[in-house]
């Protein structure tokens, strides 16, 4: 299935970064996870090369009456065009049982079917 969503976004100087996500608010009945309301990405990123990052960050996926509470690990590549002043790229999560941490992700029974994959577009907004 495709799916088009928005995201705001803000990488910090100190290496820290929030997204939150257009569809979050989800349906608070959802049958299943698509639909499911989820709060907004925390994370931390870094330099890769030249204009390109990778960010890695969580989020909690709120139980519905017939789906359990799960944690989203996401994980950005990303390169920024400072001429054309957009962001590219891929984007990737999993799903993971709500006892998880980041650095110990435990798999969620039944899964959802993850790794979910996007391409990833965007522009930049300044202050004028």
């Amino acid at each position: 299935a495709t799916s088009v969503s928005g995201e705001l976004i803000t990488f910090n100087q100190d290496g820290n970064f929030t997204a939150t996500d257009s569809n979050a608010g989800g349906d608070p009945n959802a049958a299943s996870f698509a639909s499911q309301p989820f709060g907004p990405i925390h994370g931390s990123w870094k330099c890769t090369k030249k204009q390109e990052i990778i960010a890695k960050g969580f989020n909690f996926n709120y139980q519905t009456p017939t789906v359990p509470a799960s944690i989203s690990i996401t994980t950005y590549k990303l390169r920024f065009s400072s001429k054309k002043q957009t962001v590219t790229g891929q984007t990737s999560f999993d799903v993971y049982a709500s006892e998880s941490t980041p650095k110990n992700p435990i798999p969620l029974v039944p899964s959802v079917g993850g790794p979910f994959l996007s391409n990833y577009l965007g522009h930049r907004i300044t202050a004028k």
